[in-house]
C-alpha cells in the first residue's frame, strides 16, 4: 500500500493498519465507488479549469479593448469603454454564467482520457498563449463594435460604448460555451447544462435593461442602440466563435496526424 502510486483499502473489512497506510479508504468496500469518485474528481477539475480560463480571457479582452482604445484616441476617437463599464461586464455579464459553468456534467468520453500530468498547471505556456490570443480577439470585437456604431450607426458616445460593452459580453458567452468541450460546440452536449442557459437569459435581460432603460443606463453612460447597431456586436461574436472552432479543428487534425504517424 505504501509503495503503490495510490494505496486503496477497504473501510469495512480492511484492517486498521491497512487503512492507516492507504491514500484512499473505501467506506462501502466497493471498488465501483472508486470509479465514480475519479469521474467526479475529473469533472470538478475540468469545470474549475473552464471557469478560470474563461474569466482570465474576459479580463484580457477588456484590457485589449482599452489598449486598442488608446490607439483610437490617437486618431481622434473617444474611449471605447470606461472603468465602471468594465466592472459592469464582470458583475452583469459574467458572474452568473461563470458560476453556472461549475454545474457542467462530465462528457461521455471523460473516463477514456489518460491521467493528467500533475506537473501541468492550468496556467502554463500553452494556455497563456491561448489566453492572449482569445483575449485580443474579444477586445477587438468590442472595439470594432464601438467604431462601427460611432462612425456608421447611431453615432452617439453612449450607444457606441454600449456596443463595445455588448460585443465583449457576447464574445464571453461564446467563450464560455466553447471552453466547455475540446470538441465542436455544435453537438448535444451544448444543451446539457440548463443552469448555464438560464444564467445567460438572466444576464441578457439585465444587459438590455442597462442599455435601454434610461434611469439604469445613465449611471454607466449608456444610450439605447438601434436594431442596426446590434449587428456589429453579433458579427464580432461570430468571428470569435470562428476562431474557437477553427483552433479546435486544427487540434483534431494534428492529433489524427500524430496517431497515424505513430
Amino acid at each position: 500500500l505504501k509503495k503503490s502510486d495510490i494505496g486503496v483499502s477497504m473501510g469495512k473489512l480492511g484492517s486498521e493498519v491497512a487503512k492507516e497506510a492507504s491514500d484512499i479508504v473505501l467506506l462501502d468496500d466497493n471498488f465501483k465507488t472508486l470509479t465514480i469518485a475519479i469521474r467526479e474528481g475529473r469533472t470538478i477539475f475540468k469545470n474549475l479549469k473552464k471557469t478560470i480560463l474563461s474569466s482570465i480571457t474576459s479580463n484580457n479582452g477588456e484590457l485589449a479593448c482599452v489598449l486598442l482604445g488608446f490607439v483610437g484616441v490617437a486618431f481622434g476617437l473617444p474611449a471605447p469603454i470606461t472603468a465602471v463599464q468594465i466592472l459592469a461586464i464582470d458583475l452583469v455579464g459574467e458572474m452568473l454564467p461563470l458560476t453556472a459553468l461549475t454545474f457542467d456534467p462530465g462528457e461521455k468520453h471523460l473516463m477514456e482520457e489518460p491521467p493528467r500530468d500533475l506537473d501541468d498547471h492550468i496556467i502554463n505556456k500553452r494556455s497563456l498563449l491561448d489566453l492572449i490570443f482569445y483575449g485580443f480577439w474579444m477586445g477587438a470585437a468590442g472595439f470594432f463594435s464601438f467604431v462601427m456604431v460611432y462612425k456608421f450607426g447611431t453615432g452617439t458616445l453612449g450607444a457606441s460604448q454600449a456596443a463595445a460593452y455588448s460585443g465583449i459580453i457576447l464574445c464571453q458567452f461564446v467563450n464560455i460555451l466553447s471552453r466547455r468541450t475540446e470538441k465542436t460546440i455544435f453537438r448535444p452536449y451544448l444543451f446539457t447544462n440548463p443552469q448555464l442557459w438560464g444564467s445567460f437569459g438572466v444576464s441578457i435581460v439585465a444587459i438590455l435593461a442597462l442599455i435601454n432603460v434610461e434611469t439604469l443606463g445613465g449611471w454607466l453612460g449608456f444610450e439605447p442602440m438601434s436594431l442596426n447597431d446590434w449587428k456589429y456586436p453579433l458579427m464580432g461574436a461570430a468571428v470569435f466563435l470562428f476562431w474557437h472552432e477553427a483552433k479546435k479543428l486544427l487540434n483534431r487534425v494534428r492529433a489524427s496526424f500524430a496517431t497515424v504517424t505513430n
